[in-house]
């Protein structure tokens, strides 16, 4: 299995007519003002094509931790029902950060690291958060 796009994002949309992926608000960086908190919505998105010694359908595992302290760790199941390639969209209604640090998004089997993201989770106070951008206009 050959992994083609992994992703987490905020929302995570596959059109059911055109099959076609929408993807909102992509995880890079999340700012909160305190700590511990809940990160509402929170969608991973896995595509992978497979190979020839790839079984029809793939249990794999998603771990999501911060830092050491593991958060979330269950099973991503993969069905490629015939096809040559799938989609496998993971999708939380939140998600725990208990404190500042690397919050790390991990696809394994049988040990076997497949993808793996890394997304910082800071503190900002709350004059960072309501401040507007500053733009600097060219001559």
């Amino acid at each position: 299995m050959k992994i083609v796009t992994f992703l987490c994002a905020k929302n995570v949309v596959i059109d059911q007519f055109t099959n076609q992926v929408s993807v909102f608000s992509l995880y890079e960086r999340i700012a909160l003002l305190a700590f511990p908190a809940m990160q509402a919505q929170f969608s991973v998105l896995i595509a992978v094509k497979k190979e020839k010694h790839d079984a029809d359908n793939i249990t794999a595992r998603l771990k999501i931790s911060v830092d050491e302290d593991v958060i979330f760790d269950n099973p991503a199941e993969i069905s490629f029902n015939g096809a040559d390639g799938t989609r496998c969209l993971i999708t939380l209604p939140a998600i725990p950060i208990p404190h500042p640090g690397s919050l790390n998004v991990t696809l394994y089997r049988n040990k076997k690291i497949l993808a793996t993201l890394s997304i910082d989770a800071v503190q900002i106070n709350p004059i960072e958060a309501n401040s507007p951008k500053k733009t600097t206009a060219k001559k």
